[in-house]
């Protein structure tokens, strides 16, 4: 009986590498999800262990439904999508089934008469040593840098091709698992499975690798886009204010010119002419089409842009910021989220009869950030699990996903409602 607890209490250094790069996306405090596994991986090895004995089960007949079980526990644990947890998941019964293998290759020389259906104290106690040399190896990159891909990398298709490849790299140790020891030690084997398996090893890490950095150049490289477009925002802004400023110049330059006909006017009686000549002059005036809602020029720019698209699409656009012109967020940051806000606010209000949004940000004590957005909907919401879905596409709307995730990685919180035909977006950043 040791010996099956031992085997099956792998699960145990395989949930703590699991939740390494899940450090920021937990449901519950930390202490509460250790006391919960603490209270249930013991419980799954106690049933694993029972269930190896009364019906003389396999080691991988038993631990397969209670992946299962573990898999639905450690979903059911975080606040991610599913193909992030899945991910991670695989990626590390992965990284298990390679280790059994050294385990295997050590528990056939103490036993070369058994196989790789039997229960052995030195296959446990290997394989147990070998995870948890792995767990202290991985806990600075995956805490590090596996969360920083976490919260950031919310694009769903590099997290999904990551899983055949976790797939096949647990499949394929399973079968080069000797069913029988004894055939370890005809020829060179030993040797092969070794370097073979060895290779598997490298290749896991290798993929882990190659995907950080090709995940992290396309954050990069959505960054630099997000950037270019704030630039372009501001530019459009800027030459708008420009062409306002000269065209204001021009006039106040003419003014003392219009003060004398309006002098000559009002002297000689004619009203009529008179009042003629100011509804001309006003409608000569330019019309200024950049508001100053705020001291960010960053995000001034991003409010008039959406203020003009509102225009040009007959919504009322009610935008109210006071904010301090220093605070901990970034530009871009605060302007992705801002104008993720106002695009879905826009394009919801758009497709009803009453068009209007209204925008409030403004901070308590000078520490926290409050960000309220309000408009109208058409009436159809798609919703799973409580989180909102596209209604223009399929899986969670991209840009309620991003200003979740922006509000996460400053350690606020973004809510979601609707009620009636209103739908409600509460933002709460700590300044």
């Amino acid at each position: 009986m040791p010996e099956r607890a031992l085997c099956f209490a792998i699960i145990i250094p395989a949930a703590v590498i699991a939740y390494f790069p899940m450090r920021n996306q937990l449901k519950l405090p930390l202490r509460h999800l250790v006391l919960r596994l603490g209270l249930f991986l013991p419980f799954c090895v106690a049933v694993m262990t029972w269930a190896a004995l009364t019906f003389s089960l396999s080691p991988n007949a038993v631990l397969f439904p209670v992946v299962i079980l573990l898999f639905l526990f450690y979903h059911a644990s975080l606040r991610v999508a599913l193909c992030k947890s899945l991910s991670v998941f695989l990626s590390v019964i992965s990284l298990m089934s390679i280790l059994g293998i050294y385990a295997s290759l050590v528990d056939a020389r103490f036993y070369p008469s058994l196989g790789s259906n039997s229960y052995t104290l030195v296959y446990g106690g290997v394989h147990i040593l070998a995870a948890s040399l792995a767990t202290l190896l991985l806990a600075f990159p995956m805490i590090h840098y596996g969360s920083r891909l976490v919260d950031r990398l919310n694009i769903r298709t590099p997290w999904w091709c990551t899983i055949p490849f976790s797939l096949l790299l647990t499949a394929i140790p399973l079968m080069l698992r000797p069913l029988k020891y004894e055939t370890v030690h005809v020829n060179r084997v030993s040797s092969s499975v070794l370097v073979i398996i060895t290779l598997f090893l490298l290749l896991w890490f290798l993929l882990l690798v190659i995907f950080y950095f090709i995940t992290t150049s396309l954050l990069r490289s959505a960054k630099v886009a997000e950037e270019k477009q704030l630039l372009e925002m501001q530019e459009s802004q800027f030459a708008s204010q420009m062409r306002y400023l000269e065209e204001t110049a021009r006039e106040r330059h003419d003014f003392r010119q219009s003060l004398r006909v309006l002098r000559e006017l009002f002297d000689a009686g004619d009203m009529d002419a008179l009042g003629q000549y100011i509804s001309q002059y006003e409608s000569s005036q330019p019309v200024r089409d950049v508001q100053s809602f705020c001291s960010d020029p960053a995000l001034n720019a991003v409010l008039n842009f959406y203020a003009q698209n509102a225009i040009s699409s007959g919504i009322d656009l009610r935008i109210s910021v006071s904010i301090p012109r220093t605070h901990t967020i970034s530009d871009v940051s605060l302007c992705r989220l801002t104008g993720n806000l106002l695009e879905n606010a826009l394009t919801a209000a758009g497709k009803t009869n009453d068009k209007w949004v209204e925008l409030k940000m403004t901070t308590v004590n000078q520490s926290m950030l409050y960000i309220l957005t309000t408009n109208p909907f058409e009436g159809h919401l798609k919703l799973r699990n409580g989180h909102y879905l596209s209604t223009t596409r399929h899986g969670d709307g991209i840009g309620l996903t991003s200003i979740s995730a922006i509000a996460e990685s400053y350690g606020g919180v973004a809510q979601f409602s609707h009620k009636d035909h209103l739908f409600y977006c509460n933002i709460a950043l700590p300044l």
